[in-house]
């Protein structure tokens, strides 16, 4: 870790990922020349940034509040987009159905 991220170093938080995950995000930091860190930060600003105004998330300095419901949401975003990508590395014509049996596990609402 470099100085300057160790001057913006808040906390560590252990995750648990399922099976696939943690792969699916090392490729999508790799695509965006990150590291995995770097990465799952992004995306978790990402959607930070995307909330509506209903006042379910906002950010003050250091700390973030979520409302239960914004995290759900949020979460299902991460998988449904990580059932795609680890979908994806099987052959195109069975990815849908991939997607579907990896959502249907997780209990994920699909993507509108």
């Amino acid at each position: 870790m470099t100085e300057k991220e160790d001057q913006n170093f808040v906390e560590r938080f252990t995750v648990r990922m399922p099976d696939g995950l943690r792969d699916a995000i090392a490729e999508r930091a790799r695509k965006n020349g990150r590291s995995m860190n770097s990465e799952i930060v992004q995306i978790l600003e990402d959607a930070l940034k995307s909330n509506d105004s209903s006042g379910n998330a906002h950010m003050s300095g250091e700390v973030v509040t979520l409302s239960k419901e914004k995290l759900d949401e949020m979460i299902n975003i991460a998988m449904n987009e990580t059932a795609h990508a680890v979908a994806l590395k099987a052959s195109k014509a069975s990815a849908d159905a991939t997607a579907a049996e990896i959502m249907k596990r997780f209990n994920l609402v699909p993507k509108e």
